[in-house]
């Protein structure tokens, strides 16, 4: 079809927003907290957002989520930071304990390729190597020996 017959209102078009760049957002940081346009359209869609999910909206300050140094801490800021550190550290510790008794059952797939592994491939790997290390000392014993067949070939045409 002829884009220059069509009517205004039989045309769609979207060109996005003047100067965003892919994969940015206009009303949320990554952390989902509200950039300012956001808490400005959230403050007008409230209520209306509130009647579809039935939640009110988190607005996030992202000055509260950046972390203070140790030095910026207070004593009881920092015995509760350590304290969350030994217990997921514990936690980490009990889960590595507990699978130490309980293994993990292992698929049928994995165990078929360990039996193969053990019983067909590292044996003629074994026998392989075996036989090409056996030649090997052959070829350089009977050199060494003189038994050479390429010299007895040589002294014959002679």
């Amino acid at each position: 079809m002829d884009q220059r017959n069509l009517k205004a209102d039989e045309i769609l078009s979207h060109h996005g927003i003047l100067g965003m760049k892919w994969g940015q957002r206009r009303y949320q940081n990554k952390d989902g907290s509200l950039t300012p346009a956001g808490r400005k359209r959230a403050a007008k869609l409230e209520d209306k957002y509130k009647k579809v999910t039935g939640k009110n909206i988190m607005i996030v300050n992202s000055k509260q989520t950046t972390k203070k140094s140790v030095k910026d801490m207070t004593n009881e800021e920092l015995a509760r930071y350590t304290n969350r550190l030994n217990l997921e550290s514990n936690f980490i510790q009990a889960v590595n304990r507990r699978n130490e008794f309980n293994p993990k059952e292992v698929s049928r797939g994995k165990q078929f390729m360990s039996k193969v592994g053990k019983e067909v491939i590292s044996p003629a790997l074994t026998n392989a190597a075996r036989t090409q290390t056996q030649a090997w000392l052959n070829r350089t014993l009977s050199e060494m020996m003189g038994n050479n067949s390429k010299n007895k070939k040589l002294v014959k045409k002679k």
